[in-house]
């Protein structure tokens, strides 16, 4: 007789794959949701003791990384407001979390700076990763704070990050005035993110065939600096660094670099959750009866969550020395999104809240300040409203996506009563699912599925 292939045992080379996945799937099913006998709760499971370590829980990593933080520290070359800079990272270690540092000096009197004031001085943040088949990704300054505060698990850290962001200064001419002001925030990237819970997995640059540009766009001083004296401060900030976390392998044999090198089929696969800026609309507000607005501009992925927030369009800059309150949030009431007409969230008075508290630590709110003048503040709380379409919140990639929805083309509105009849600003951001698949040259496709 002559030799056989060897076959898997029970099936047939005449077997399609696709049958074989589809068998597999249904004996999973079976298997992990349903019995056809009574569970035995005298014998629930494999049972091991859990007062010793062992093989089953004691784990370690192959690959021996060291991290530093701030090793890379780079000034940006331009600080003045309303100026471009961008930041070239090398593509030889893993990158992780961004920082970006800036100090305002010589603050004299009759000048006021908001809470948070580094993140409204940021006017967009853009990214290239390396050699890629899309353009610069792009968020503006609310989508930044929306995605930072949103990625806290706590309102502690919440409002500890809106204060590290710059703290509120108002310089009236007194002995405590301070003369410099200082703002530390974290670059919201594809491998650099806010929650610490479950962190997000560094970014292998040497697998890309060139290095990673990140772009920041300053906004003008009347977006961030209020009172008399914004008028006659310069136009600089005295400091504009971007500091960097990076991980150095100790054995580069332990990369996947030569692999995928060397396999002109093989790719790498890097998961993250797409950030995209709604164009801020400008409306005037009702008190009694619902303001509605179209949603817009959606692309063709899964549409995982919606954050949103509405500011007074007057708070939003600096007229004739006036107090600038970029994040001071309206507390809106009744608030409704509808897809096609179908009622998709539905939040009586601020019942948002409540909703809000899903898959998260504390309460929701952000401990902020308003100032009615460039010389006086009071206590406020902000709050980001958010639509959950996922069945967690899903904010970073969290080892597994999210299978939900798409709604390009389709009309998308919400409602909403705010507390004032005076002109108002919306600000809201899309998150999407998004992989960047770095090929075997090194090249890396950035698509949203």
């Amino acid at each position: 007789m002559g030799d056989k292939v060897a076959q898997p045992i029970g099936l047939s080379p005449a077997i399609s794959q696709d049958a074989l996945i589809s068998a597999a799937a249904d004996k999973i099913l079976k298997s992990e949701y349903l019995n056809d006998k009574k569970v035995l709760l005298s014998n629930p499971g494999y049972a091991m003791t859990d007062i010793y370590y062992s093989m089953m829980n004691t784990t370690l990593s192959l690959a021996e990384v060291t991290y530093n933080t701030g090793r890379f520290t780079q000034s940006l070359g331009s600080k003045t407001f309303g100026s471009t800079s961008q930041v070239v990272i090398p593509n030889d270690q893993l990158v992780s979390s961004m920082y970006l540092h800036l100090r305002l000096d010589n603050l004299g009197a009759n000048i006021q700076l908001p809470r948070g004031w580094g993140y409204r001085a940021i006017d967009s943040l853009s990214f290239i990763l390396g050699s890629t088949n899309v353009s610069q990704l792009q968020i503006n300054s609310q989508s930044l704070f929306q995605r930072n505060m949103e990625e806290c698990e706590t309102e502690e850290k919440r409002s500890e990050v809106l204060t590290l962001g710059g703290e509120e200064i108002l310089n009236t001419g007194s002995i405590n005035d301070v003369s410099s002001a200082h703002a530390y925030i974290l670059l919201n990237l594809p491998f650099s993110r806010m929650q610490g819970l479950i962190p997000k997995l560094p970014l292998d640059s040497t697998l890309l065939n060139s290095v990673i540009t990140v772009q920041v766009q300053f906004a003008q001083k009347s977006a961030f600096m209020g009172g008399s004296g914004a008028t006659t401060y310069g136009n600089d900030f005295a400091v504009a660094s971007i500091l960097l976390r990076q991980g150095i392998m100790y054995d580069k044999e332990m990369s996947i670099r030569r692999d995928l090198r060397s396999n002109s089929m093989a790719h790498y696969t890097y998961p993250f959750i797409h950030a995209q800026s709604f164009i801020p609309q400008i409306f005037a507000g009702q008190v009694a009866s619902p303001v509605t607005i179209t949603l817009q501009s959606f692309i063709n992925a899964d549409l995982l969550c919606i954050s949103l927030g509405v500011v007074q369009q007057s708070y939003l800059t600096s007229s004739s020395g006036s107090a600038v309150n970029p994040f001071v949030y309206d507390r809106l009431k009744d608030v409704v999104l509808k897809y096609n007409g179908v009622v998709m969230y539905n939040a009586e008075e601020e019942l948002y809240r409540l909703y809000n508290l899903n898959s998260q630590f504390g309460s929701g709110k952000i401990l902020n300040s308003f100032c009615s003048t460039p010389s006086a503040s009071s206590p406020v709380d902000t709050y980001i409203i958010r639509f959950d379409f996922t069945r967690i919140k899903t904010l970073i990639y969290e080892n597994q996506f999210q299978n939900v929805w798409r709604v390009p083309n389709n009309v998308m509105t919400i409602e909403f009563r705010t507390t004032t009849s005076n002109n108002y600003v919306m600000f809201a951001t899309y998150y999407y699912n998004g992989v960047a698949e770095i090929k075997s040259d090194g090249q890396s496709d950035i698509y949203f599925s």
